[in-house]
């Protein structure tokens, strides 16, 4: 049997491929590997330009949200008032009612840097009907409008009304309990100017004592305006009798005692029943031209007339008698002020006895818009012989205002009744308080304007503010 030969050993040069074959498979590698890299490039080049992308997007988000907004080199500066509205007031109605009150202010600044106050004067006035309109979120500006209002006044030469407004200014600042302000300070100096004018140094020391208390305590004896009063009270010299306090002085003739019928009362029919005003509308045969429509009336004459009611604009309301062939005639009042007769309803029969009388109920806005309430205005109207004749028409109204006064810290009820005059303005009527607290009025506790009421010896004159 015949054995193999055993196995060539492996040496290192049998391990080596073959120079051919190394060289096209060294190239071959070099291909795939060029090719990977090519690929591993683009990939990263995407990879990178993405997140550049996505980086420029999150930073450009986060620059607009954090940076804070910038106001034009150009843009004129914003007016110093009013100031943003408070966070009380509804969004939805603050920004227009701010931009028409910042509007009017420029226009009322501007109209007295030109000289022309009556202008001034009727922006402010406009201005503080939409502060009543905000509420109490801007009644804190009421006082500076009324300081300025004043000033327009003074330089109109209206003095009496000046001085209404600022006495306002006092009780408004004392109603919300500040003693001690700016505001205070300058409703006393101006008046206390308004007085010496009128050749009233008592009064006019008085005001600037006051005035000059309140700058010491604000801002010290040597601020500007302390030394100004000082200055002020040396001019006048001493006092012929001594001054007492204008406002609250309790041990003078009488305290004064505020009162805000439209704030603090409410309108009620209840009792009410005030004088008749005598010759309240003249009536004659002539239409008034500014009707703009006339009913079809039933009679052959027309007699035509005016009311003159209340505080609103315009305060007058157009009504005419259709006299026909029947004892009463028909009433037709423009009740909507439209200066159209034929639209309110239709004709208004007589309700009483003479020859007209009737119940006649007007939107109590439109008589009384201070009081910011919906309801109802209603009045008698009467006529009939001897004033029939003489084309007289009588009325008097049916609403009185309730509420309470403060006397000596003690509440008492109130009402006030068109007592005065019968116009639908309850500031001139004086007022009716139950000192005795018997749930009923008396005449003994009427004070008629400018009239005091006493009560556990003490005197109180009452002072009706709108």
């Amino acid at each position: 049997m015949r054995c193999a030969s055993p196995p060539k050993p492996i040496t290192c040069a049998d391990m080596l491929p073959l120079p051919g074959i190394q060289a096209r498979g060294m190239e071959k590698n070099q291909k795939k590997s060029g090719s990977a890299l090519s690929r591993l490039s683009a990939l990263a080049l995407v990879l990178a330009m993405a997140f550049l992308v996505v980086w420029l997007f999150v930073s450009k988000s986060h620059m607009v949200r954090k940076a804070p907004p910038t106001t034009p080199a150009t843009a004129p500066a914003a007016p110093t008032q009013p100031p943003p509205p408070p966070a009380s007031v509804p969004a939805r109605v603050a920004p227009r009612l701010l931009s028409r009150i910042q509007s009017l202010t420029q226009k009322a600044a501007a109209a007295m840097a030109e000289n022309e106050p009556a202008a001034a004067e009727r922006s402010y006035r406009e201005i503080l009907g939409l502060l009543n309109q905000g509420g109490p979120a801007l009644s804190r500006w009421k006082a500076t409008t009324r300081l300025d209002l004043a000033r327009c006044l003074l330089r109109q030469g209206k003095q009496e009304e000046a001085k209404t407004e600022l006495t306002i200014v006092l009780a408004e600042e004392k109603q919300s309990g500040r003693p001690a302000s700016p505001a205070l300070a300058q409703a006393f100096r101006l008046l206390g100017q308004i007085f010496l004018r009128q050749g009233d140094k008592d009064r006019a020391l008085a005001h600037f004592t006051q005035a000059r208390d309140i700058y010491v305590s604000l801002s010290g004896p040597d601020s500007r305006q302390s030394r100004e009063m000082d200055r002020a009270i040396a001019e006048i010299g001493p006092a012929t009798k001594s001054p007492a306090p204008p406002a609250d002085n309790k041990k003078g003739d009488a305290e004064t005692v505020w009162v805000f019928p439209y704030r603090d009362f409410s309108p009620s029919e209840k009792n009410a029943t005030g004088r008749w005003n005598q010759s309240a509308a003249l009536l004659s045969d002539k239409a008034p031209g500014d009707l703009r429509e006339l009913p079809p009336f039933r009679g052959k004459s027309q007699l035509y007339g005016v009311l003159r009611l209340g505080t609103g604009t315009p305060g007058t309301f157009d009504l005419v008698f259709d006299v026909t062939d029947e004892i009463h005639p028909l009433l037709y009042v423009d009740l909507n002020q439209n200066k159209d007769l034929s639209d309110d309803g239709g004709p208004i029969r007589n309700q009483g006895t003479g020859v007209f009388a009737a119940r006649i109920v007007f939107d109590l806005l439109r008589v009384m818009p201070e009081l910011g309430k919906k309801g109802s205005y209603p009045i008698w109207l009467f006529s009939g012989g001897g004033y029939w004749a003489s084309g007289k028409v009588n009325f008097y109204s049916l609403v009185r205002l309730e509420g309470t006064v403060r006397l000596d810290q003690k509440a008492y009820a109130a009402s006030i009744s068109e007592w005065g005059l019968n116009d639908g303005n309850f500031l001139n009527d004086g007022i009716f308080v139950d000192l005795n607290s018997n749930g009923s009025f008396e005449l003994s506790e009427y004070a008629a304007p400018d009239k005091t009421l006493t009560t556990n010896g003490r005197a109180y004159r009452f002072m009706m503010v709108k």
